[in-house]
């Protein structure tokens, strides 16, 4: 198999979906679809930027995984921990994530210099979720395409 572009984007969408993420897509964060209700877990791939040495070109991807975050009609009993499940939602979603690049981390591809940066984003829905930031290596062919 051919280290290209595209097999790469195709093998994150696939092991995201394999992580539980109900819809996966691709492109700017302007593309992000925030006002449909029943595709949560939710995930999004963003193509950073790309650097090409002469073996190799590396491609910084993000994927924002999120989750609607509930909350409780009962009376706030724990100042602490409020009246949502917003902890339960960066539980869940950090796990899938690592899962995720682990899984990717074991393909043929070089993986690197993950990290995850939680949120919280008040929308028309409220979300919180984790963004993950890594690196791929992709060999370069010898007619300079990856």
């Amino acid at each position: 198999m051919k280290n290209t572009y595209y097999t790469i984007v195709e093998l994150i969408k696939t092991s995201l979906t394999a992580k539980g993420f109900k819809v996966v897509t691709y492109g700017n964060t302007i593309d992000i679809d925030l006002d449909r209700q029943t595709i949560y877990p939710y995930a999004h791939v963003i193509p950073s930027t790309a650097n090409m040495e002469s073996q190799v070109t590396n491609i910084d991807f993000e994927v924002i995984g999120c989750d609607l975050v509930d909350f409780s009609k009962a009376e706030v009993t724990n100042d602490y921990l409020g009246n949502t499940n917003i902890q339960d939602v960066h539980q869940d979603i950090l796990a899938r994530l690592q899962s995720f690049y682990k899984v990717m981390d074991a393909t043929e591809y070089v993986f690197s210099n993950a990290s995850f940066d939680s949120f919280t984003e008040r929308f028309k829905n409220v979300l919180a979720g984790w963004t993950l930031s890594f690196t791929v290596e992709i060999q370069n062919l010898d007619d300079g395409r990856c």
